[in-house]
């Protein structure tokens, strides 16, 4: 019999596993609005309710890191626990992200590795939600002119028709479509790229020469997806349904996920390094 009795076993354990708990109800609560949205537009017809299947191989990753670390670190509920719970009753999910990526990068700084890597992790997923809700407004209107180039481009090979005006391409008159800022690729993109961080390191040890080479395959792939589904959004209004609804949106994350889990397993799969 342990001469700790059960209640101090349990706040021993609940002091280990204290900012894990802290830093998945940030996550939580940084989705609850975006859900909130997803369900309002499209009636609960989006898989994941707008929530990148990355953003939770992320968090489960996280999780299993720290609840799986055989000499978690003993926090105390301090100073730092309660300004971050404070935040999160803020009712803003960016600043819920923010006080998440904080608290995230405080607890890295006084962790052991494998709760660091779980901690760098949720900063990862913080900043991504940061990057694609608060900084990707500002550089929008250079971001999508520059896509929109591309798919017109490429739609030039096969039709004459299509016109560019910025960031709207279609025929005058007739099928056009205007290319928002969240159907770009650079805003889902550092989404997958923290995906592939968290299955590579799910899989294992990671040297940084393979993550880096199969960062560089996911990036092109990920690129060329996006445009194939943009190219169809804006060949007909027939194609822009499918393409733009619920179908093409959970197809495209599916065949993403897939190309990522692809290449993050032949990371697992290479022989180290010398």
């Amino acid at each position: 019999m342990s001469v700790l009795s059960v209640p101090a076993r349990i706040q021993a354990n609940l002091a280990t596993k204290l900012p894990a708990m802290l830093l998945l109800g940030g996550a939580l609560n940084g989705f609850v609005v975006r859900i909130a949205e997803q369900w309002h537009l499209n009636a609960g017809q989006a898989a994941l309710f707008g929530i990148s299947p990355f953003e939770l191989i992320a968090i489960a990753v996280a999780a299993y890191l720290y609840f799986e670390c055989p000499n978690p670190a003993r926090i105390g509920f301090g100073l730092a626990e309660i300004l971050f719970l404070t935040a999160l009753m803020i009712p803003s999910s960016t600043f819920s992200w923010a006080a998440t990526a904080v608290y995230a990068f405080y607890h890295a700084g006084r962790s052991g590795s494998g709760e660091r890597t779980a901690s760098l992790l949720f900063l990862g997923l913080a900043l991504c939600s940061i990057w694609s809700s608060v900084i990707m407004k500002w550089i929008s209107v250079p971001v999508t002119a520059f896509e929109a180039n591309i798919i017109w481009y490429m739609l030039s090979f096969f039709r004459d028709d299509i016109q560019l005006d910025g960031n709207v391409m279609g025929i005058p008159g007739g099928h056009q479509i205007i290319l928002m800022i969240a159907c770009s690729t650079i805003y889902g993109l550092p989404k997958a790229l923290l995906g592939l961080i968290a299955i590579a390191l799910f899989l294992g040890p990671v040297k940084t020469r393979p993550l880096g080479q199969s960062a560089v395959l996911v990036v092109i792939a990920y690129a060329l997806a996006n445009f194939i589904r943009l190219f169809v959004m804006t060949w007909s209004d027939p194609a822009f349904q499918i393409a733009h609804g619920p179908i093409g949106a959970n197809i495209f994350d599916a065949a993403v996920t897939i190309i990522v889990f692809a290449t993050a397993f032949t990371i697992a799969q290479r022989p180290e390094d010398a």
